[in-house]
């Protein structure tokens, strides 16, 4: 949530450049998202990133964000 109250999604990724097709993550039975293949992390890379954000209420490098467009389901 935004400062003015407006909700934003956002994806994590590595700030490399972009390799082989996007993944598609199903949230539950009936969402679903698409990423990028920087944005695909293993239990333990995803494990040190939450802690991080946890913790510090930002993401850390070497990471990033990418704005989900909510209007198209992201």
């Amino acid at each position: 949530m935004t400062s003015d109250g407006t909700a934003r999604l956002f994806t994590v990724g590595r700030q490399e450049p972009v390799k082989g097709p996007p993944t598609t993550i199903w949230i539950n039975d009936r969402a679903q998202v698409t990423v990028s293949s920087n944005e695909v992390f293993t239990a333990e890379e995803a494990a040190v990133v939450f802690l991080t954000f946890y913790l510090t209420d930002t993401v850390a490098q070497p990471y990033q964000l990418r704005e989900f467009d909510l209007g198209v389901g992201g």
